[in-house]
């Protein structure tokens, strides 16, 4: 049985043995591949696996920033724009990935929001849950 038609198969089953099956089939196949090969949304999936593991989100940015970003010349890298405020001074300008590891360039503003008064780069273990979703989000609805 291919992908598609195991996804079928999981998406048909009963309510408690869905969740567990729709769970296990993200984390095997990773959650980008699944939402390409299935068309479910993220907002679907969190709706029926309630939530959804770091890892799991996380995994997912690295391979859409890695799918669709574009190179740099100066490593193996792809980068992507976000401009996203996750802190009424601090946001996160791009986020780059070389398939493994998410990186993020962080603005942090003075009250005046005109110019940052420090750029700096992190890996994405450094943001909190809730901006990793965020950026997940923001992504799946094509803000990215």
């Amino acid at each position: 049985m291919n992908l598609q038609e195991h996804i079928r198969k999981v998406l048909r089953e009963e309510d408690n043995r869905k969740t567990q099956s729709l769970l296990h089939l993200i984390k095997q196949n990773g959650l980008y591949h699944f939402m390409e090969m299935s068309n479910v949304s993220i907002e679907d999936i969190v709706q029926q696996v309630e939530e959804l593991p770091r890892e799991v989100v996380e995994q997912y940015i690295i391979d859409f920033v890695y799918d669709r970003g574009y190179g740099v010349i100066w490593d193996n890298r792809k980068r992507m724009l976000v401009l996203g405020f996750f802190e009424p001074n601090r946001s996160v300008d791009y986020i780059t990935s070389d398939g493994k590891t998410l990186h993020v360039e962080i603005s942090e503003y003075e009250d005046d929001m005109d110019e940052p008064v420090d750029v700096y780069t992190t890996t994405s273990k450094n943001l909190s849950d809730e901006v990793i979703m965020d950026i997940a989000y923001d992504i799946t609805k094509h803000r990215i």
